[in-house]
């Protein structure tokens, strides 16, 4: 994944990079170890939930994975899928946390990572 990151950098391009999980990015239990170091600053995970993928489909699992990496980076929920709409347990759950946006951590919420740029 650094390597990836490097050859995107070494092209002078300071936009924001989604970073995504493991498992069609539903598993992010070794994303924090696993992230790569961006010179330009501008990282955000990527994360997506179905609630018919057995990864990470809890609130305790959202809250667990989701809530440290947060804390350092902004998350993109590029993909949401669930059976249950709408009702949404995903939804639910973020209006909860400090991942209340819809799309991406909002910069200045408290434990939220620094602004992106684009």
């Amino acid at each position: 994944m650094q390597d990836d990151l490097n050859a995107v950098r070494a092209t002078g391009t300071t936009n924001v990079v989604m970073v995504g999980a493991e498992q069609f990015a539903n598993d992010a239990s070794d994303w924090l170890a696993n992230v790569p170091t961006d010179p330009a600053g501008q990282l955000a995970m990527s994360f997506h939930v179905y609630d018919f993928n057995a990864i990470c489909v809890t609130a305790s699992c959202w809250s667990g994975e989701l809530l440290p990496i947060a804390a350092k980076y902004p998350i993109i929920s590029g993909e949401i899928g669930e059976s249950d709409a709408p009702a949404s347990s995903t939804h639910a759950w973020r209006g909860r946390t400090p991942m209340a946006s819809p799309t991406w951590l909002e910069p200045g919420i408290p434990g939220a990572a620094g602004t992106l740029r684009s």
